[in-house]
């Protein structure tokens, strides 16, 4: 991705809903930009690691699942060049391909009610899947944010993929 990675200060605040879902509001140092989000039931948010996965925020079912393959979520709020998104997210596409001559790419449906969604599955077989997603806020924002989730070997299970999208889906930027 072409973004700088600056400190971040993050402010968690942890709620139960329904004992399945715990609403996350994070909050990072970039200019008071800020976005909360529902984190999968049973997920773990790794705040503490979260710089180290370059990222905001990361999510993995476990620390066990993870160092063996399994999927993680990066969630990241990047400093929008323009309001050209798609390009950001083709820009990371074509990095793939550079580094991987058997790149394969798939449409990757998502929709958000209030923002505009860029995303596409990459993956070479047998080795990863990445599913990627940009958010746009609009002209109002400075800031959008990325969300990827990464699994090794694998294509996700539909229901980690509908955990995947209901997790874009819950995504709302604060002012």
């Amino acid at each position: 991705m072409k973004l700088k990675l600056t400190a971040i200060l993050i402010f968690l605040s942890l709620i139960n809903i329904n004992g399945q879902t715990r609403k996350i509001s994070v909050t990072s140092s970039c200019d008071g930009f800020s976005f909360k989000f529902n984190q999968p039931g049973n997920w773990v948010l790794d705040s503490e690691n979260s710089a180290q996965f370059l990222a905001h925020s990361a999510i993995y079912k476990s620390k066990i699942n993870y160092d063996n393959g399994g999927p993680l979520i990066q969630i990241f709020a990047f400093k929008k060049q323009d309001e050209n998104t798609i390009e950001d997210l083709n820009f990371d596409i074509n990095s793939y391909i550079e580094k991987y001559s058997n790149l394969k790419q798939k449409n990757l449906s998502i929709n958000h009610h209030i923002y505009k969604v860029f995303s596409k599955e990459v993956y070479v077989e047998e080795e990863f899947h990445q599913y990627i997603v940009y958010l746009n806020p609009g002209k109002g924002f400075e800031y959008g944010v990325s969300v990827t989730l990464n699994i090794n070997k694998t294509e996700l299970l539909n229901e980690d993929l509908e955990i995947f999208k209901n997790l874009v889906r819950s995504i709302e930027i604060l002012k």
